[in-house]
């Protein structure tokens, strides 16, 4: 089951890098960023997911009548949370998304304060704002805004 959930994310950000290199100039290049670092993100999953098993095999071996390996809850809700925050960079914007996109995330994962993890979402959100902006001259998606 792995390896179809690793499959589907490599072949859904070898669609959208394919996509981003139809776009001119530099506008495409946070797109193949991001799905660059999907696609790098995904491959040390498969290598994370490839190593456990082989370390595992003894006991597997040992233990035939337990469930095989299982990807975590937490792999498919972060992987579901990210599809769709790929999918409404565009439309809605990176400075709408990715705060709610972080903090949905920090929450998940444990974060406890809700001060914290408001101001780390927007705080690291302006700053990726800024620094492809300013630093590197790159438009991000900017959505229904169109600062």
């Amino acid at each position: 089951m792995a390896y179809g959930v690793i499959v589907l994310i490599y072949i859904i950000s070898g669609y959208f890098l394919y996509e981003s290199t139809k776009f001119g100039g530099d506008a495409g290049i946070f797109p193949r960023m991001v799905s660059g670092a999907i696609i790098f993100i995904n491959t040390i999953y498969l290598y994370q997911t490839i190593k456990e098993q082989k370390e595992n095999s003894k006991e597997i071996e040992k233990e035939r009548n337990k469930l095989p390996i299982k990807p975590s809850k937490q792999f498919y809700v972060i992987s579901i949370l990210s599809i769709l925050y790929i999918a409404l960079l565009s439309p809605i914007g990176f400075l709408i998304v990715t705060p709610i996109y972080l903090a949905s995330i920090m929450f998940y994962l444990g974060g406890r304060s809700k001060k914290m993890v408001f101001i780390c979402s927007i705080a690291f959100t302006f700053v990726i704002y800024f620094f492809f902006t300013s630093l590197l001259h790159i438009t991000i998606p900017q959505g229904i805004l169109n600062l």
